[in-house]
């Protein structure tokens, strides 16, 4: 990978000019999310605080899809002052974003070749990944995942963040196929310890633990979804299908649709079981371990069958923390993701009462915003495969 430095810099200057974007480009995100009306997801957070204040279940809701340790970040905001719970949820969020920045930077500085470009794709991914960022609770998540990724070397405590990651919003256990054959194991028992006494933990304080898995279980295929495009466009042409609201997201709803989303998922599954397997045999230890955790993210968000556009915090932060590592081969397909968090902010989310109601240009635009996220899982794939084939060949 290039190592990527601006002529006529110093570290210092370096540092305050990453420092200057980051403020500028987050100071338009905040001025987004604080000009419109409070988003319906951060109204939905703020009544199950004060549900679990009160003791009650949250997963009474049909939109509570969340595992235990999001409370927590439900909660976070409930201890200021009840008309700022908005504001005070935001500013936590653009604070994980700075600790995002802080922990790429602090890495690279590190690194022997001293490439700054994971700490700049932070700041230009996470500007792409919109002012969603600061209205869904997924930039908590993504940030135990970069912090994940980023401690690989110590396996005990790089699993164990993917372990509190897992129990606030399962996906960062994924960082796990980063470890090395080697530390596969020791990593595993460590993250099994504090996945089964953190939700110990979390039962006893909130109760109801296990509650949410039955609205997980009954949500459908998301309009957003790689495998719901092609009911759009019969919808579309044929009006087969319809689109219609819930289980706290937009689902597509008709012939095939079940099929297809449980075939998604069953692809997905056995794409990662598969890079486990490789890992296990030792196949891609040649591979930078953020390439692998990236691949392993970008597959679950192309077969999960909700991806819901605030996904794209996950990778983007995946993305910039497998360009933090010597050797990653991830640029490429991360300039791709980066065009594919444009498409889906700037014009999707903007946009999405007509995208749902099956306006043409927006279908289109759809299109062009799954088209990218393959484009970008078969291209880092390859490479991945390509260094697994030389990994083989080698050590026989």
């Amino acid at each position: 990978m290039p190592t990527f430095r601006a002529p006529g810099l110093t570290r210092f200057s370096g540092l305050i000019l990453l420092l200057i974007s980051w403020f500028v480009t987050r100071g338009v995100l905040l001025a987004d999310s604080f000009s419109g009306s409070i988003p319906l997801d951060v109204v939905a957070y703020s009544k199950w605080a004060k549900e679990l204040v009160a003791g009650a279940s949250p997963a009474l809701d049909t939109g509570f899809v969340y595992p235990p340790g999001s409370s927590l970040v439900f909660l976070a905001p409930n201890f200021l002052p009840e008309d700022f719970y908005f504001r005070g949820f935001t500013l936590l969020a653009a604070f994980a974003d700075l600790l995002v920045l802080i922990s790429l930077w602090a890495f690279v500085r590190k690194s022997p070749d001293r490439s700054f470009l994971a700490p700049w794709a932070w700041v230009i991914m996470g500007f792409a990944a919109g002012p969603l960022m600061y209205q869904r609770y997924d930039i908590f998540a993504a940030l135990l995942g970069v912090l994940a990724v980023l401690a690989i070397s110590k396996p005990a405590l790089s699993s164990g963040l993917a372990g509190i990651g897992f129990l606030v919003k399962l996906w960062p256990e994924i960082a796990l196929l980063g470890l090395p054959r080697d530390r596969l194991v020791r990593g595993l028992i460590t993250n099994v310890v504090v996945i089964i006494g953190g939700w110990a933990i979390l039962q006893l304080m909130f109760g109801s633990s296990l509650a949410f898995l039955s609205n997980v279980v009954n949500k459908g295929l998301s309009v957003e979804a790689v495998g719901a495009y092609p009911f759009l466009v019969a919808r579309a042409i044929f009006g087969s299908h319809i689109v219609t609201g819930q289980f706290g997201s937009w689902e597509v709803i008709g012939s095939g649709v079940s099929l297809v989303a449980t075939l998604s998922t069953v692809v997905g599954v056995l794409l990662l079981i598969g890079i486990l397997i490789l890992r296990v045999r030792g196949r891609l230890e040649s591979v930078p371990p953020g390439d692998v955790v990236l691949l392993g993210v970008l597959i679950f968000v192309a077969s999960h069958k909700i991806n819901s556009l605030q996904y794209g915090v996950w990778i983007a932060a995946m993305a910039a923390a497998a360009l933090a590592f010597a050797g990653s081969r991830a640029l490429g397909p991360s300039v791709l993701l980066t065009l594919m968090l444009f498409v889906a902010d700037h014009v999707i989310w903007t946009n999405f009462v007509s995208f749902i109601s099956g306006n043409p240009l927006m279908l289109a635009y759809q299109g062009l915003r799954l088209a990218l996220l393959l484009s970008a899982t078969i291209w880092l794939g390859s490479t991945v495969l390509k260094s697994s084939k030389r990994q083989l060949f080698l050590t026989n």
